[in-house]
């Protein structure tokens, strides 16, 4: 921000903050030494100096008005909206109209400017930019920003990944952006968040089998056969929901894949403990037992197979894998 004089504390507080909004003169124009026509963006020479794409509304009355750093301030704003849509901030090429433009803030934000921006790194406008671009460039002076020091502080916590002042960010957008900035963490925090209520939520679902079993053994000793059959269609119901929940399960077993390859060790176990329990088979006790091999626990991980190996005796599966194990 080289062409903003920088100043001191003492100076910001000597900036007058009840600048009154200029108004339009059309005598203005007679005092530049060039036709209607001409290429606003040429630099005037002579009394008035400033690009008229970038002159702050202030200038237009400069004979009139004392002019404050606020008046850099709009200039930059002017070069922020440059760079960021490739076209000037008012669309004029008329002197009268331009300023006219200039004094009303007609003013098209840059991210409704253009639709695509190749040249910007995500091919479009930030909406965060657009709106520091439209603070610097306010017709009331007041409603800038105060120094450039200011103007660059609000850019950086758009390089930083954090809300601008200019954007009065809402809470969703500051959650947004919080998650953005820590997007690794965030996606682990919500895949144990799913995994851990279809856990619970199967939980639930086999307790109230639990639950029916228990009512169908009561009522088929002491019920009519009405009865009875009526709640050998409820279980029948329930355990049929409880099989469609196992769907989970490969995406469990995916999971626990990726936590081993990034070696975290005490994240897999839990999750593979739970899989051995919701879903106890044959292959989620080998994938317990490699989480044993992999934390260098092997007599834990034989112990695990060869539990498994009562439950399912006839298992080859498992009868190799303990051999393999013996062995070594």
């Amino acid at each position: 921000w080289g062409i903003a004089k920088v100043l001191n504390a003492e100076e910001i507080k000597q900036q007058p903050n009840n600048i009154p909004l200029p108004q339009f003169d059309p005598d203005f124009i007679k005092t530049i030494s060039c036709d209607s026509s001409v290429n606003v963006s040429s630099t005037f020479h002579g009394q008035i100096l400033g690009t008229p794409s970038f002159m702050a509304p202030e200038q237009v009355q400069s004979q009139h008005m004392s002019l404050t750093i606020r008046a850099d301030i709009y200039a930059l704003g002017g070069l922020l909206y440059n760079i960021l849509t490739l076209c000037h901030p008012h669309e004029d090429n008329e002197l009268e109209k331009l300023f006219r433009r200039k004094l009303t803030g007609q003013i098209t934000p840059p991210h409704l400017r253009i639709k695509s921006a190749p040249h910007l790194p995500d091919k479009s406008v930030p909406y965060s930019l657009s709106a520091v671009a439209m603070k610097a460039l306010q017709v009331n002076p007041a409603d800038r920003y105060a120094s450039a020091n200011e103007l660059q502080t609000d850019v950086q916590h758009w390089i930083d990944g954090y809300a601008t002042e200019a954007e009065g960010a809402s809470q969703a957008r500051l959650f947004q952006l919080l998650f953005m900035r820590h997007r690794r963490l965030g996606f682990t925090i919500i895949t144990l968040v799913i995994v851990a209520f279809f856990a619970m939520y199967q939980n639930h679902e086999r307790l109230e089998i639990a639950i029916q079993e228990e009512q169908f053994a009561s009522d088929l000793a002491s019920s009519s056969e009405q009865k009875y059959l009526s709640q050998n269609i409820r279980r029948n119901e329930l355990i049929g929901k409880y099989r469609q929940l196992t769907n989970v399960e490969p995406h469990m077993q995916a999971y626990l894949a990726i936590l081993l390859d990034q070696e975290e060790h005490t994240k897999a176990l839990d999750l593979a403990r739970n899989l051995a329990q919701s879903f106890p088979t044959e292959e989620n006790f080998i994938h317990l037992s490699d989480v044993h091999l992999a934390q260098q626990k092997p007599d834990l991980a034989y112990k695990t197979l060869m539990r498994a190996l009562k439950k399912f005796p006839d298992s080859t599966l498992l009868s190799l894998k303990i051999n393999k194990m013996r062995n070594k």
